[in-house]
Formats: C-alpha cells, sequence, structure tokens
C-alpha cells in the first residue's frame, strides 16, 4: 500500500512537471512544444525528484530531526537535483545519443548537464513541494480508499511501462534507420571517388611544373566536389526519411534537444575527417616543394 501510495504521488509530480516544463517552452519559444521523454503527459525526472525530497524530509522529520529547516530541504534539493540531472543526461546520452535538455549557454555549467542556475531554481522548488505541494497532493490521495489506491498505482504503471516500452522501440527504429542511411552515404561516396581516383597525386607522372600544377589544382576541385555531393545525397536521403517517417517516430524524435554521436546529428551525415585532411595537405606541401626542385633541376 505505501508503495502503491507513492507511485501514485510520484505520476502527479511527474505530470506537474510535465506541465511546468511545457508552459516554461511555450513562453520562451512561442509555440507548442510537449517536454518530456514520454509520449503521455508526464516527465519522471520530476516525479522522482520530488517524491525523493517528500521521502526524505518525511523520513528525516519522524526519525531524526523535526527541526527540518526549509534551508536545509534547499540544500538536499539543489544537490540532489544536480546529480539526479547529471547522471540521468548521461544515461540517455550513453543509451540513444541525445540529450533532451541542454546549459551549455548557461553560466556555470558541467557539459551541459547541470548548472548553477537551473540547481537552485530546483532547490526552490524542493522546498515548495515539501511545504505546499506534497501537503495538498497527501491530503487528496488520503480520500482514496485503499483498494482503489492499489488499483490505481497498477493501471498506472502498466501504462507508463507501455510508453516507456514504445518510446524506447521507436528511439532504437529512428537510431537504426539513421546509422542505415549513413553507411548508404559512404557506399554512394566510395562509388563517387573511384571515378576520380585515377587523379591523385601519388599516380601523377610528372612532366613538367605547370601539368603537375594544373593536377594539384584538378584534385582539389576533385575534393571540393566530393563535399558537395556527400552533401546533396545525404540532404536526399535525410528528406526522404523525413517524408516517410512514421508519426509516432516523428513525435519520439521531436523531443530530442539534440545528438551526440556524429551519426545521429540533425544532418545525417558524418563530421569532416579533419585528420585526414591535414595530412592531405602535409603530403601537398611536400608533393609542391618535390615539383620545385625538379623545376629548379632542370633550369641548371
Amino acid at each position: 500500500m505505501v508503495v502503491g501510495r507513492y507511485f501514485v504521488m510520484f505520476i502527479i509530480y511527474s505530470f506537474f512537471g510535465w506541465i511546468f516544463e511545457t508552459v516554461y517552452c511555450m513562453v520562451k519559444t512561442k509555440k507548442w512544444e510537449n517536454r518530456g521523454f514520454l509520449y503521455g503527459p508526464v516527465c519522471p525526472i520530476y516525479g522522482v525528484g520530488a517524491t525523493s525530497i517528500t521521502i526524505i524530509a518525511n523520513l528525516v522529520g519522524e526519525n531524526i530531526s523535526k527541526d527540518f529547516t526549509w534551508w536545509q530541504i534547499f540544500l538536499v534539493a539543489y544537490f540532489g537535483s544536480a546529480v539526479l540531472e547529471y547522471f540521468t543526461s548521461w544515461i540517455l546520452e550513453v543509451r540513444f545519443h541525445a540529450y533532451w535538455w541542454d546549459y551549455r549557454d548557461m553560466p556555470l555549467n558541467i557539459n551541459g548537464r547541470i548548472c548553477v542556475p537551473a540547481s537552485f531554481g530546483f532547490g526552490v522548488a524542493g522546498v515548495f513541494v515539501v511545504y505546499i505541494l506534497s501537503p495538498n497532493t497527501v491530503g487528496v490521495i488520503d480520500y482514496i480508499p485503499p483498494v482503489l489506491m492499489e488499483i490505481l498505482s497498477i493501471v498506472l504503471l502498466a501504462i507508463l511501462v507501455a510508453d516507456l516500452t514504445l518510446t524506447v522501440s521507436e528511439l532504437t527504429h529512428f537510431e537504426r534507420m539513421v546509422i542505415s542511411i549513413e553507411e548508404s552515404v559512404d557506399r554512394h561516396m566510395e562509388e563517387f571517388m573511384e571515378t576520380v581516383s585515377e587523379k591523385k597525386l601519388s599516380g601523377v607522372i610528372i612532366d613538367g611544373s605547370r601539368v603537375a600544377a594544373e593536377k594539384i589544382k584538378d584534385t582539389l576541385v576533385d575534393m571540393k566536389d566530393s563535399n558537395l555531393e556527400r552533401e546533396n545525397y545525404a540532404k536526399e536521403k535525410r528528406d526522404f526519411l523525413i517524408e516517410t517517417m512514421e508519426t509516432r517516430t516523428r513525435h519520439a524524435v521531436e523531443r530530442v534537444r539534440g545528438f551526440k554521436n556524429s551519426k545521429l546529428s540533425f544532418g545525417f551525415v558524418k563530421m569532416p575527417d579533419f585528420k585526414a585532411m591535414e595530412n592531405f595537405r602535409s603530403d601537398l606541401k611536400k608533393y609542391q616543394e618535390k615539383i620545385k626542385k625538379v623545376a629548379t633541376g632542370k633550369k641548371r
């Protein structure tokens, strides 16, 4: 009964968290946004945080000290929310290579996962939960008969599990589709580069500095063309993916703020291989020096 009671409180707090997130984002972006990780109107991270501070306040008040002051509650909520937010963000990124919030533009942030202003706000929210929200929520729950409470908690648990399963399934499906597109782009670029492979500098027979300079220019043009080809082909595949994406998959992806994995970027293409480009420039410079030596030797 106690577990069911706290679970119902968790759902209520998650719902209030979803309302707060949605209203905040609507005011900020001037458009509707269904915030949160799940399809339903709940933000579980708010439910976990609010339920945790409620349980801690009850345990401390009953077993340790009744003088659990507001500033102590604030500190527990402040540091507790920071730990909860950081590890939740880290787990989601490891599993889905994505992030649902980003504090990189906020002062005093750590890896964009947490920041002092947000943690301060959650500390204040913790005081609000303990002194205002929790007593009123408990007052409402007390009217629910024990048997009905158990049934309600089971039903809500089933809905939450179904929502979580569907969300994870759609995000995993999306990840597979993007990786498939990336592999398709790589195969296409391999075929494309085969058409210009004969222009590689390593295969050029030097017959004078002028011919070599023209060949270098052609190679640089080939590099530019290959980058343009990749962008155009990737855009074509990306647009096709967006157009054919199922509604539930689209809704799951729309709630994501961004992707940390290069394969799951909004461009759906790999980041440029800067190391390979630097190696190419280094080889090109050596080759130009070799041309100058050959040309100088012929003049002599």
